[in-house]
């Protein structure tokens, strides 16, 4: 009503956003209105909220495995951020967490790395603790146990350090692998166990 073409783009932006966020049962709801945002903003030059649009798009292409269609999204996003380090780091980590997924460790782990130096320079430190997580991940898949482990040991300080226990169960969980795999059965145990029962607690399915 207030005609202000901006804050609905915002808006927009950010309906979609928590719909993707949501449960794959609203990521076609949270697209239409990340697809209406998109459609507000100016097709010429960089713009971020447009970057950061077609970013969360690509998220709920990760989550249901379309990866190449994750990888065009991810391609358009990052034309449109320009130098903006903020967002090219969680374009960089949607992107290294989809390249985990599909085993090209490489390009992966570069990626994350750079990601986890990107948002560490924003202060971005929500962003560098799960592209920590993620690069730990792909570190253990790659048998790099002790670069995992140095990702995971910074990521978790990080989450417990500014008090944010709900990411604490997804990075937990890939550092009891990295014990299941260098053989300490009952320490990996104890730790799912915690894991699952932090993420029960905070009730998101992402965590279970």
């Amino acid at each position: 009503r207030a005609g202000s073409v901006q804050l609905r783009r915002r808006a927009l932006f950010g309906l979609g956003s928590i719909l993707v966020h949501s449960g794959r049962n609203r990521y076609e709801e949270g697209a239409r209105f990340l697809h209406e945002s998109i459609a507000l903003g100016d097709p010429e030059g960089h713009d971020v909220l447009q970057a950061s649009a077609y970013r969360e798009l690509a998220w709920a292409e990760l989550l249901t495995a379309r990866y190449g269609r994750m990888e065009v999204l991810l391609d358009q996003a990052s034309e449109l951020a320009g130098d903006d380090l903020a967002e090219r780091a969680a374009i960089l980590f949607v992107r290294g967490m989809g390249l985990t997924e599909t085993g090209t460790y490489e390009r992966s782990i570069h990626c994350l790395q750079s990601s986890v130096e990107m948002a560490e320079e924003v202060d971005d430190f929500q962003r560098m603790g799960v592209a920590l997580s993620m690069l730990g991940k792909a570190h253990v898949f790659r048998r790099e146990l002790a670069e995992g482990r140095a990702s995971f040991d910074r990521a978790l300080e990080l989450f417990r350090s500014k008090g944010w226990t709900w990411l604490v169960p997804w990075t937990e969980t890939y550092l009891a692998e990295l014990e299941l795999v260098e053989g300490r059965v009952d320490l990996a145990g104890e730790m799912y166990e915690h894991a699952f029962a932090l993420a029960s607690q905070i009730n998101d399915p992402c965590f279970k």
